[in-house]
């Protein structure tokens, strides 16, 4: 009679070794796609991100260009979105959502997003001349505001300064 020893029997062995190897490679190929989602995922971010920060700092740019327009002093007539107040704008003003239903809209175009935009006067600002003849220099603060198609809002600020008689 033949006696057949386990540690002896190698049969099947090939069969394990290949179902670790195939389960090995399973478990990189869910991780490889997983990590390909949550890629995909910052790559979207990023877009709505990118599209918002172009919109807000188009309707800033919209803002100074439009008071580069008024002519002599936009003391006397203010832009709809411009505070004449000094200083009155606060950093909860511009977080605040309701603050910006009074806010200028600013249409890049379809379908892109929307944005808007505030501006403040701080007045004379320091380094101003204090010969009367001279121009005086007034400061001014324009935020832009910008909301991608698909979510994604960014806020900006640009300080501005301009001579008026």
């Amino acid at each position: 009679m033949k006696r057949s020893y386990v540690s002896g029997n190698e049969n099947g062995s090939v069969l394990i070794v290949s179902l670790v190897i195939l389960a090995l490679l399973v478990i990189i190929g869910i991780s490889a796609t997983t990590t390909s989602n949550i890629e995909n995922l910052v790559t979207r971010n990023v877009e709505q991100y990118t599209v918002a920060l172009y919109l807000a700092e188009a309707a800033a740019m919209e803002g100074i260009q439009s008071l580069d327009d008024v002519a002599p002093n936009p003391r006397d007539n203010p832009p709809g979105w411009l505070n004449p107040t000094m200083d009155a704008v606060t950093d909860a003003d511009i977080l605040d959502d309701n603050y910006w239903a009074g806010g200028a809209p600013y249409t890049p175009g379809a379908g892109v997003g929307s944005s808007q935009l505030l501006g403040e006067s701080h007045g004379v600002v320091g380094g101003s001349s204090l010969d009367m003849g001279k121009s005086n220099v007034y400061g001014y603060t324009i935020y832009g505001r910008g909301q991608a198609p698909t979510g994604g809002l960014v806020l900006v600020g640009v300080g501005y300064r301009r001579a008026f008689q």
